[in-house]
């Protein structure tokens, strides 16, 4: 098996967006992986590796050594196998769900699991550690609705269902944002400004046109920014004396006004709730420059009219 070819990308695994490198293979590429599929279908199918690190244009010592082991020394068959012989060991211990099923583990006995499974996707992250394989098949129910995800630990290729894959694709999201928060803090600045009843008390609407300026100097996906420029519509804030009023099919409703913090140039909108609602105090977030607000979690920009 050769090396990959990689090449810049800005989508991730399952389309996140965060800096890699990637490339595109064919399932056939891997001696005996498929072949049940193929042999049904007649259809090829590819997966893509995914390399993560500290650069995005070149593949650091650590990524490499892995590629290699994976690919030049043939490890990527042996992984998938190892994984798959923890589930056998479960599926063994659970027993065979009818005649059915026992007959397919049966075959598996003969002629391994490889031409079974279907690889998707293989992540080498050097930045979280983590060797990923993600796979498919239809060998029984429980692989079907949960996945396949086979992981480097210590050594050894460990079994997983595709919630562990879910999991690490969280992490690098909340990561890849905390990024780029720095990088809109960065362009935004911090003004000079106190949160008061004359900066803060108004309505505040979406700010179509600021938003689609502050976004493009994000370089924000294009996919992303219209998504915004969406949701955003649906979104107002009223504030006055006491009383604030949150339009949005998330968290509709009036509240009490409690009052204004500021943090640099974060405002904290803290309100609680309106008897004879059950008490609770919460708290809104943005921050605020040139006279708007941007909602941290969403990027969204809001004028006051």
């Amino acid at each position: 098996m050769q090396t990959p070819q990689f090449k810049p990308s800005e989508k991730f695994i399952h389309a996140l967006r965060c800096p890699c490198l990637m490339a595109t293979l064919q399932n056939s590429t891997v001696p005996g992986l498929a072949t049940h599929h193929f042999k049904n279908s007649g259809k090829a199918l590819s997966f893509t590796v995914f390399l993560r690190g500290k650069s995005n244009d070149q593949i650091s010592k650590w990524q490499q050594q892995i590629v290699e082991r994976l690919f030049e020394k043939s490890e990527l068959p042996t992984a998938i196998q190892q994984g798959m012989n923890e589930y056998e060991m479960q599926v063994l211990e659970d027993g065979f769900d009818g005649d059915e099923e026992e007959a397919v583990w049966n075959e598996i006995k003969k002629n391994g699991v490889l031409p079974y499974v279907i690889l998707l996707a293989l992540v080498v992250d050097e930045l979280e550690r983590e060797v990923i394989l993600s796979l498919a098949s239809d060998l029984d129910g429980n692989i079907e609705e949960h996945g396949i995800a086979i992981s480097l630990r210590r050594g050894r290729w460990r079994f997983h269902h595709s919630d562990y894959l879910a999991q690490y694709c969280g992490r690098v999201d909340a990561e890849e944002k905390e990024k780029l928060w720095k990088q809109r803090q960065e362009i935004i600045g911090t003004p000079e400004w106190e949160p008061s009843p004359k900066t803060m008390y108004g309505t505040w609407v979406f700010d179509d046109t600021e938003a689609k300026r502050l976004f493009a100097e994000l370089k924000l996906p294009k996919s992303e920014i219209r998504r915004n420029l969406k949701d955003g519509k649906e979104f107002r804030l009223e504030l006055s004396s006491g009383r604030l009023v949150w339009v949005n099919s998330a968290l509709p409703g009036e509240f009490e006004l409690l009052g204004f913090e500021k943090l640099g140039d974060i405002v904290k909108i803290k309100f609680q709730n309106i008897p004879p609602n059950r008490p609770a105090k919460g708290q809104m977030e943005f921050k605020y420059y040139n006279g708007r607000l941007v909602a941290l979690n969403a990027g969204l920009v809001f004028r006051k009219i």
